[in-house]
């Protein structure tokens, strides 16, 4: 069975063709899917998501994630998290859990910070200037 990789988004065009790659290396959609989307949250490029993403009326970027696996239908989200330079990898944790996977604000900064995730400052000076 051959698989692909799309996306409906420019921005994400680099991270489709990673994907790509995952995909035939790792040879899941689940590593795929990971690859292109942390792949955009984590370029300052652009400013809709993740590092460098759009900021609050307060200066302040935060961030929703979610997901959910086809399969098995376990669901993950976070909402309003700070300072997490994935949301989609914290949703993604928290679709391991049968309850609580749904984490917002400290909560889930909180949680990401004991999970050992990768924790950075979000807002650029690009990105400020936005506000």
């Amino acid at each position: 069975m051959k698989w692909t990789v799309i996306a409906t988004w420019k921005m994400a065009a680099e991270g489709v063709k990673l994907a790509e790659t995952a995909l035939r290396e790792a040879g899941t959609a689940e590593a795929a899917l990971t690859t292109v989307i942390t792949n955009v949250e984590n370029d300052p490029r652009f400013h809709s998501v993740g590092y460098s993403g759009l900021p609050n009326q307060a200066g302040v970027v935060q961030l929703d994630g979610g997901y959910m696996d086809g399969d098995t239908l376990s669901v993950g989200a976070v909402g309003c998290v700070e300072n997490v330079a994935s949301a989609f990898t914290l949703a993604k944790q928290c679709a391991d859990y049968q309850f609580n996977n749904f984490l917002v604000g400290e909560g889930a900064r909180q949680y990401a910070i004991q999970s050992g995730l990768e924790m950075k400052k979000l807002l650029t000076p690009r990105s400020a200037d936005d506000l």
